[in-house]
């Protein structure tokens, strides 16, 4: 930031008593944070920013963590351009490190189960239609074991509430 920017911000954030709004600070984009009194309530400041850029939807706009909690008045004080400069450094930080553990995980192989997919869809499949006869004993006994996984996986057992109907509503008065 330029010397007569940091002197004419300091300028802005002077209490002066006719300056119906004052200068809080900025962020690193450049938005500018105002506190200004509110008539309903005196003890409690209006809190307003000001976007550098008005293009664009307002609702896409982020705003770092800090200054969105003092606009909520969850901060008592703004935030310093050194702790956003922290901040921002912590999160380029953690997305190196977050890239690094993604290589990871994508170095390590899957541990697949026993039964492939290609089995359990075999079994999910009518058996009654015709099928080649070139196949082997092998792909029988896998055909047999993927139904077998298949029922398994996909059967229930009955319950009583299963054969629940409900009952027709009259309107009988109560019985004291």
């Amino acid at each position: 930031m330029s010397f007569w920017r940091s002197i004419y911000y300091k300028w802005l954030s002077l209490k002066i008593p006719l300056r119906k709004r004052q200068f809080m600070g900025h962020d690193l984009d450049g938005n500018t944070f105002w506190e200004f009194s509110n008539a309903n309530s005196p003890e409690r400041p209006r809190r307003i920013v000001q976007l550098k850029s008005t293009s664009g939807s307002y609702v896409d706009y982020k705003l770092p963590p800090q200054w969105s909690q003092w606009l909520r008045h969850v901060r008592r004080d703004p935030p310093t351009i050194e702790e956003l400069q922290q901040e921002q450094a912590r999160l380029a930080f953690l997305k190196h490190r977050i890239a690094a553990a993604e290589q990871r995980w994508k170095s390590v192989p899957l541990k697949t189960s026993s039964v492939s997919k290609d089995e359990v869809m075999v079994g999910a499949t009518d058996t009654s239609t015709s099928q080649p006869e070139s196949r082997t004993k092998k792909q029988d006994s896998s055909n047999v074991k993927s139904q077998y996984t298949y029922k398994k996986m996909y059967t229930f057992k009955k319950r009583s509430s299963d054969e629940f109907e409900p009952q027709a509503w009259s309107s009988k008065p109560l019985k004291r």
